[in-house]
């Protein structure tokens, strides 16, 4: 008797065994046909994703020599502006630097003073 009922319980949970087993081969059996559609697409789609890369690899290349050359060329002009405004410093500015501060200074005054005058000339007190 208890070897009958340990021979049922022992076939009961094989044949469970089996039902998952039957489950999960036919999930993965489900994801292996998805995944060779996927598979199929992007292999119809990669040449056109492939060449559309190339593209604007090319684009990039092309515009990263239009820039290098750009800037070259902006480099070149900036260094001319710095050589000559590195001359007028060494050559204008002892000369002019000290009477052009203090006439700057004077006019400054000037107007403080023009201003306090108007205010004070047209005050109502």
């Amino acid at each position: 008797m208890s070897l009958e009922v340990s021979m049922t319980i022992i076939s009961l949970s094989f044949l469970l065994f089996a039902v998952f087993f039957v489950v999960y081969v036919l999930k993965i059996l489900k994801t292996v046909r998805h995944l060779e559609e996927t598979l199929h697409v992007l292999n119809q789609k990669l040449p056109d994703i492939l060449s559309d890369f190339q593209g604007i690899t090319a684009n990039l290349a092309a515009t990263s020599h239009i820039l290098r050359d750009k800037l070259e060329g902006l480099s070149i002009a900036l260094d001319r502006i710095h050589r000559m405004t590195d001359f007028i410093e060494s050559t204008i500015s002892p000369g002019i630097g000290t009477p052009l501060l203090k006439t700057i200074g004077n006019l400054i005054a000037i107007r403080k003073g023009v201003s306090i005058f108007l205010r004070t000339l047209t005050s109502k007190d």
